[in-house]
């Protein structure tokens, strides 16, 4: 089994630490850590560039509690947290071992390493790459784009934010 964690958050109005919340500096545990969507690392995010790698967590459009139990007034809402790009971080590895089913934990921890996008900040995980990797191809230079998102709704400010937005392409023709 591969495990990932949320590297963790500091409280509103402080910065980040340097070192990984419990469980995500444990050596068996992938930390993840929050970058936006420039690729920055979050300010509030722990671990920062000591993060195992990081991923999407700022302005994060997710579901709501409806009434007053949730967080806004409609059913989405917008977020910020290293506990939306832990998530992220485990979907790119499903990704991955849907096509390579057979891989070890360390083989797999290894891959999304070695495709991650080494920033100055730190290794920005990859879903374009990682995936094309598993499906044996070699990734060409990647452009980051956002994309706004349709049939949601208004989000918290009656907007939405970006998106990043990844797509598997069939390189062997199988259809998978």
């Amino acid at each position: 089994l591969i495990h990932f964690a949320a590297a963790g958050n500091a409280l509103p109005g402080m910065t980040g630490n340097a070192s990984m919340g419990y469980p995500a500096s444990l050596p068996s545990v992938v930390g993840i850590g929050a970058i936006d969507a420039s690729g920055a690392i979050w300010s509030r995010s722990h671990g920062g560039a000591a993060a195992d790698l990081l991923a999407p967590g700022v302005a994060i459009t997710t579901t709501d509690r409806t009434g007053t139990d949730g967080a806004g007034p409609g059913d989405y809402f917008v977020d910020d947290g290293t506990s939306y790009s832990s998530p992220f971080a485990a979907g790119v590895a499903a990704l991955v071992l849907f096509k390579k089913p057979d891989l070890e934990p360390a083989a797999l921890e290894a891959l999304l390493a070695n495709s991650a996008l080494i920033a100055g900040n730190g290794k920005i995980l990859d879903a374009r790459a990682a995936t094309l990797v598993a499906h044996g191809a070699t990734p060409l230079p990647v452009i980051l784009s956002l994309q706004e998102p349709t049939g949601l709704g208004a989000g918290a400010a009656g907007t939405h934010r970006g998106y990043w937005v990844t797509s598997i392409p069939d390189v062997n023709g199988d259809g998978k």
